[in-house]
């Protein structure tokens, strides 16, 4: 797991808290063989069009550490050269349902995080601050784009923590839905949230209903902090560096590794076919931005590792894809 996921600490701090959900929902909307990988070309080249996929390529955001600060970034899913977004400490990028707007959490110098959201070209920046001391980081959007499901946690007072949905629109209908952890995505109905929780080192998967009933922590272990829901309403989630599938039980039902290297902190195509994810693996020791097939084919760098002294002092992570 990347310590881009800046909330994390602060998550893992409460994460033993038996914080019950809320009662008051917001108002209800309906809505393989050892190969090395390829490397994504940075001449602009015409992407190979799968079926069912548009031939316009899409953006991948990600972050980039370094010792003062995280820099946001986006590239295009055929690889190419990233393009930084010109405003500071932005990570954990969470791409709106209609690929305008990223959701993301940036953190103050003295400490204090929040959500924003920006646009692609970096315009259209505006910070959301629906209370006064409630620290919100790592979003989920619900698919019709309204609302977005925030970690959630508050310095002066543990008891606060937990995942909270809020209206993107204007800040309001702030409701705590469950305990503490790391919201992944919504089911594509919006009416199921699944997330992680922390417990000691580890994480485990969790599910929660959008109006905050039904939370229940399923049966997986060590997996990774920003799960997922596929196409067929089962759970993805990368577990012990490798790319797992789960029930809505947490049992888990398969797992594939990519070809060299290790699978960590993916997330899932507009289209469902395949993955991005940080990539630790030959020629370099360092993370690079990879994609791959769900069925665990066709590995491609697409931002490749940093290299020399460079590398000691940046790290990338927490990719999405633009819908």
């Amino acid at each position: 797991m990347s310590r881009l996921l800046i909330a994390l600490a602060a998550s893992a701090l409460v994460a033993c808290q038996a914080a019950a959900p809320a009662s008051t929902a917001p108002p209800t909307i309906e809505p393989t063989a050892t190969q090395q990988p390829a490397v994504a070309s940075t001449a602009s080249p015409q992407p190979t069009v799968a079926p069912g996929r548009s031939p316009v390529a899409k953006l991948i955001a990600f972050a980039r550490g370094t010792d003062h600060g995280a820099q946001l970034e986006v590239v295009d899913e055929t690889g190419g050269v990233p393009r930084p977004i010109n405003s500071p400490d932005l990570e954990a990028p969470r791409w709106s349902p209609d690929g305008e707007w990223m959701a993301v959490a940036r953190q103050e110098p003295d400490q204090n995080v929040h959500v924003s959201f920006i646009r692609a070209d970096g315009s259209g920046y505006r910070e959301l601050h629906p209370d006064p001391t409630l620290n919100l980081g790592v979003a989920a959007w619900t698919p019709d784009g309204e609302w977005i499901a925030c970690e959630a946690w508050d310095p002066s007072d543990e008891t606060r923590a937990g995942i909270y949905m809020v209206k993107v629109a204007d800040g309001s209908g702030l409701v705590k839905i469950a305990p503490p952890g790391v919201p992944g995505s919504f089911s594509a109905d919006g009416k199921r949230l699944v997330f992680s929780v922390a417990e000691g080192d580890k994480h485990r998967l969790a599910i929660v209903n959008r109006d905050g009933t039904g939370f229940a922590k399923l049966g997986s272990e060590d997996a990774d902090p920003v799960p997922g829901f596929m196409p067929d309403g089962t759970i993805y989630d990368t577990i012990r560096d490798e790319m797992g599938f789960f029930d809505l039980d947490g049992t888990l039902l398969r797992t594939f590794g990519a070809p060299i290297g290790t699978i960590n902190e993916a997330r899932l195509s507009p289209d469902g076919m395949r993955f991005v994810f940080v990539h630790f693996g030959p020629p370099s020791d360092y993370a690079a931005i990879a994609t791959i097939n769900v069925d665990g084919t066709d590995l491609q760098i697409v931002v490749p590792a940093i290299q020399g002294e460079d590398a000691v002092h940046s790290e990338q992570g927490t990719p999405d894809w633009q819908p």
